[in-house]
Order: structure tokens, then C-alpha cells, then sequence
């Protein structure tokens, strides 16, 4: 899907030892984890929920530490190509929308991107930005699951050129 449409941000939602989840239908999830590479994931171990049609008919057979080992297994294949994914970032140009002051350093700003990629960037090398500004950055690294990068600058607008040829990237993804 990817080279059909550059730029594409794909998420998912997967829950580890469901009832009846053999280690081969795991292994199947493993492996969809590690060639689909996704952009963020919700990753999660089953756990029976009252008034649900699994809490009805199906056997939660699958014992507490496998799906904690197979959750483990699904985490650590999601990091592994989320930090392929990013490391595809370095050196791009990004229209980012801001946040407002990162939370871990006052120094610095934080916003997203088109896609939902959370970016980074120090404040001062823009002092005029603030939350609500789009600011075109440039990705000079990263820092777990999110992006670093250097502001070049402050967009005054939606007429901006950035801007608009970012979302005709958008729609022609």
C-alpha cells in the first residue's frame, strides 16, 4: 500500500492469546507486525470482559504468562520496524502543526505532522512559534517512537506554499 501512496500512515489494534490463539496464529501476527511495519499500534493482552460475546461462548484457554510473552513478542516486532519506519524520516521536510512546550523539556515545542507523527524541535531556534502555528521542520533524528527535528520556519498561513503543498500531498496520496 505504501508504493501506492507514499507518505501513508497505518495504525493498528491486535490483541495477544486470544481465546483458542494457537502459536502458529501468533506467529501469523508476528509476522504481519514485522512486514506491515506499522506507524503506531495499539497492542494489548486478552482479558475477559463481562457482557461480551467472548464472555459467553468462547474458553479464555490461553494461560496469563503466554499472553504476556506473545504481547512482548507483538511489542518488540512493532518497535523494531517503527524505528525503521522513523530512521525513513531523517533528513525530510514535515509541515507540522504545534502543540505547544514538550512536556520532558521546556526548551522545546512539540507538535504533529500530517500523519500523526509526533515531532520535537527546540523553541528557540523559532522563538515566535506557538500551539496552533504549522511550522515546516526538518527530521534530524529521534527519540523512541517520536521524531527530532530543526524548524525552519513558521508558516504565516494557509495560503502559505508549505502548506499547500503539503496537503496536495495529502489528497494525492
Amino acid at each position: 500500500a505504501r508504493a501506492l501512496i507514499p507518505g501513508l500512515f497505518v495504525s493498528t489494534d491486535m490483541i495477544a492469546g486470544f481465546c483458542g490463539e494457537t502459536e502458529h496464529e501468533h506467529a501469523d501476527s508476528v509476522d504481519l507486525v514485522r512486514r506491515a511495519r506499522f506507524d503506531k499500534a495499539y497492542l494489548f493482552h486478552y482479558s475477559l470482559r463481562e457482557k461480551t460475546y467472548a464472555s459467553r461462548h468462547l474458553v479464555d484457554d490461553v494461560p496469563q504468562e503466554t499472553k504476556l510473552r506473545r504481547l512482548s513478542e507483538l511489542i518488540a516486532q512493532f518497535h523494531a520496524g517503527l524505528a525503521l519506519r522513523l530512521n525513513e524520516e531523517l533528513h525530510r521536510k514535515h509541515v507540522v502543526l504545534v502543540e505547544g512546550v514538550w512536556s520532558r523539556d521546556e526548551r522545546c515545542l512539540h507538535g504533529l505532522t500530517d500523519g500523526g507523527r509526533f515531532v520535537v524541535f527546540p523553541k528557540q531556534e523559532l522563538p515566535s512559534a506557538s500551539r496552533g502555528d504549522y511550522v515546516l521542520v526538518q527530521v534530524d533524528g529521534r527519540i523512541g517512537g517520536s521524531l527530532t527535528a530543526r524548524p525552519l520556519k513558521r508558516l504565516t498561513g494557509l495560503s502559505d506554499p508549505a502548506i499547500q503543498r503539503s496537503a496536495a500531498a495529502a489528497v494525492s496520496r
